[in-house]
C-alpha cells in the first residue's frame, strides 16, 4: 500500500493528540529505563563467564544432585563443570600431558602423596574443604549383641578398632570395605586398624610396616571378617543397604544417608582415633588462580558449609558449630581422635603393596569371554589387551595396581554355542603369568553363536567356595543369549548354588556392543555384583575397575 502525504500528515497529528492521555504518558517515561535495564541484561548474557574445570571424586556426586554446585557456580561468577571419577583414576589423568583440568578435587589426598614422585607438576596450592571421619557403623541389633551400646542406645566410648577387628575375625560380626588399592574409604579403613593394633598416635613408618604381628592381625582379619569388598564407596553402600549387610566401614556423611533412608545403624567412633576425609580442592591451572581463589571464598563461606552440612552430611572444615546441629543424625559438636597421615609417600605404597600383596585374602576370578563371530577383530583384541594389563603391561599407576597377585586364582571360561573346559592357573609367581599370556595370545579365537547362561552354569562349577578366597564371576558379552539354557535355568541353578554353598558369589557383567543391558543388569542383580557399560567406558579400564571388586 502506497501511502501518500496527506496520510502521513494524518497519522502525524493523531499520534501528538495521543500524547496528551495519561497511559500513554507513563508508558513514554518508562522507555528510557525499560531501555537502559535490556541493554545491561544483554550484556551481562554476553559477558563471557570465567570457566573452570573439575575432575573430582565420584563421592562429590551428591553436590549435583542437591543443587549445591550451581550455586557455588552462581555465587562465585565461575563456571564449573565437575567431571566424577574415582580418586585414584582422578589422580592419574593430573599425572598425564594433556589434560584440559583446572583443579582437582577429591575426599583425601593418600593417592596423590602415595604416586606424587612420578607426577609432573604434582599441584602443591589447595584448601581443605570438608570433613567426614572414615568410621565403622553396625547394624544396631548386631551392636546391642555384642555389648556395644550404652543405656541410651549409643555407642559405647570406649570402643576401639581392635574391638572391630577382633570381632570381625571371630566372625562374630561381618563387614563391607572397599578395596584399599582403588578407594580412599577402604585405605582410610585399613590404615586405621594397623595404626590401632601398633597402640601409636604418629604417623605409620616403614618399620611399623613390617611388624610380623600386626600383619598377621591383619591377615587373620580379612580372612575371616569380610563379607564383601567393592571399589566404589557409593556402590558399597548400595549393596550394603540391599543386602542388609551386618557392619561396614566408609565415610560418617555415607553412613548417615544410609540411615536416612531407613538403615538403623550405629555409627562408632574409635577412642584411638580416625582418619578424616577433608576434601582438598587443589589448583591444577596456575592461569586460573584468579577464579579457583573465588570458588576457595565461596566454598569456605558459612552459607555453603552450612547447606553442605545439611544436605550432604558432611561436616564443616572450618566453621564453628553451637552444638544443636545434628543433620542425618549426627552430633556434629562429637569430638574424637584424629590420626595423621604418613608425611612419606613411600610410605602409602609400601602399605597399598603390604594390602595388595600379602594382608589381603586372595582372589579366585571366573572370566566368561564371549568368542561368538561378533567378537572378532578389534573387540577380542581389546579383550586380550585387557587381559595382559592386569599381567604386567599397564604401567600407569592404576595399572600397577590393579594386576594379578601371588596367591589369586585365575579361570577363563570362553564361550559361543559351546561352552569350552575352564582354564585355570594358581599364580605363585611369573611363570604363571607368562602361561595366562600364552592362552589369551593363542586360545581367544572367536567364531559361532551365544550361550551366555550355559556359560555361567559352566562358572560356578568352576568356582572354589572355600574361605581362602574372594570368589568372583566377571561376564563380557557383545550380543544377546541365543543358545543353550534360559535365564530362568539358570536362576534356578544359581539359586541351587547359594542354598548349597550359603555363598553368594557377585557376578559382575561388562556391557559391550550389541547385548542388552537389560540382561546384564538382571545377571548382575540376582547376584549382588554390579554392571560395568564397555559402551561408555574403553574396556581396558573396566578390566582394573572390577579387580577393585574382588
Amino acid at each position: 500500500m502506497v501511502l501518500r502525504s496527506f496520510h502521513i500528515r494524518l497519522l502525524w497529528h493523531t499520534f501528538k493528540r495521543s500524547l496528551h492521555t495519561p497511559k500513554i504518558r507513563n508508558i513514554l517515561l518508562l522507555i528510557p529505563i525499560f531501555a537502559t535495564f535490556m541493554i545491561g541484561t544483554a550484556a551481562c548474557d554476553t559477558e563471557p563467564k570465567t570457566s573452570f574445570r573439575i575432575i573430582g571424586g565420584s563421592e562429590l556426586k551428591d553436590l549435583k544432585d542437591t543443587g549445591l554446585l550451581d550455586w557455588l557456580s552462581r555465587q562465585s561468577g565461575v563456571n564449573i563443570e565437575l567431571v566424577e571419577s574415582g580418586s585414584l583414576a582422578a589422580v592419574e589423568t593430573i599425572a598425564l600431558d594433556g589434560h584440559d583440568f583446572d583443579g582437582l578435587w577429591i575426599p583425601n589426598g593418600f593417592y596423590l602423596e602415595a604416586f606424587r614422585d612420578q607426577i609432573p607438576h604434582a599441584p602443591t596450592t589447595y584448601e581443605r574443604i570438608f570433613m567426614s571421619p572414615v568410621i565403622p557403623a553396625v547394624q544396631r541389633s548386631v551392636a546391642e549383641s555384642l555389648g556395644w551400646l550404652t543405656a541410651d542406645g549409643s555407642a559405647r566410648a570406649d570402643l576401639s578398632w581392635n574391638d572391630v577387628r577382633e570381632a570381625a575375625t571371630a566372625e562374630r560380626l561381618k563387614l563391607y570395605i572397599t578395596h584399599m588399592q582403588s578407594s580412599n574409604s577402604g585405605a582410610l579403613g585399613v590404615l586405621s586398624m594397623m595404626q590401632s593394633y601398633l597402640n601409636t598416635a604418629d604417623p605409620l613408618t616403614a618399620q611399623d610396616l613390617g611388624n610380623a604381628q600386626m600383619i598377621r592381625s591383619m591377615q587373620n582379619f580379612f580372612m575371616h571378617g569380610i563379607q564383601k569388598t567393592s571399589g566404589s564407596s557409593g556402590w558399597l553402600a548400595d549393596i550394603f543397604f540391599k543386602e542388609h549387610g551386618q557392619a561396614i566401614i566408609n565415610y560418617e556423611n555415607v553412613l548417615a544417608a544410609l540411615n536416612q533412608k531407613g538403615a538403623d545403624l550405629v555409627l562408632l567412633y574409635p577412642k584411638d582415633g580416625v582418619f578424616i576425609a577433608d576434601y582438598p580442592f587443589y589448583l591444577i591451572n596456575e592461569a586460573k588462580k584468579e577464579a579457583y581463589d573465588k570458588i576457595v571464598s565461596v566454598m569456605l563461606s558459612e552459607s555453603f558449609q552450612k547447606q553442605a552440612m545439611e544436605k550432604t552430611f558432611r561436616r564443616p572444615f572450618r566453621l564453628t558449630l553451637n552444638g544443636d546441629e545434628k543433620p542425618g543424625g549426627i552430633d556434629m559438636a562429637r569430638q574424637f581422635n584424629t590420626y595423621a597421615m604418613p608425611a612419606e609417600g613411600k610410605v602409602l605404597k609400601e602399605a597399598i603393596h603390604l594390602y595388595t600383596e600379602v594382608v589381603r585374602k586372595p582372589s579366585d576370578i571366573v572370566f566368561v569371554i564371549d568368542v561368538s563371530g561378533s567378537m572378532q577383530g578389534q573387540r577380542i583384541d581389546e579383550v586380550k589387551q585387557s587381559i595382559k594389563n592386569l599381567l604386567g603391561d599397564d604401567l600407569t599407576f592404576s595399572g600397577q595396581i590393579a594386576r594379578f597377585t601371588q596367591k589369586d586364582k585365575v579361570t577363563f571360561i570362553r564361550f559361543n554355542h559351546t561352552v569350552y573346559p575352564p582354564f585355570t592357573v594358581d599364580i605363585q609367581g611369573e611363570g604363571d603369568l607368562t602361561t595366562i599370556r600364552t592362552f589369551v595370545e593363542n586360545e581367544l579365537t572367536t567364531g559361532g553363536k551365544t550361550a551366555i547362561y550355559s556359560a555361567l552354569a559352566e562358572a560356578l562349577k568352576s568356582l572354589d567356595v572355600s574361605s581362602e578366597y574372594y570368589p568372583s564371576i566377571v561376564l563380557l558379552t557383545d550380543g544377546e543369549h541365543n543358545s543353550g539354557i534360559s535365564m530362568k535355568d539358570f536362576k534356578k541353578q544359581y539359586a541351587d548354588f547359594v542354598q548349597r554353598t550359603n555363598r553368594k558369589v557377585p557376578i559382575y557383567t561388562i556391557l559391550y556392543g550389541e547385548a542388552s543391558s537389560q540382561e546384564l543388569e538382571d545377571i548382575a542383580d540376582i547376584s549382588g555384583g554390579k554392571m560395568f557399560d564397555g559402551k561408555k567406558e574403553p574396556l581396558q579400564q573396566i578390566f582394573k575397575e572390577v579387580r577393585g571388586y574382588n
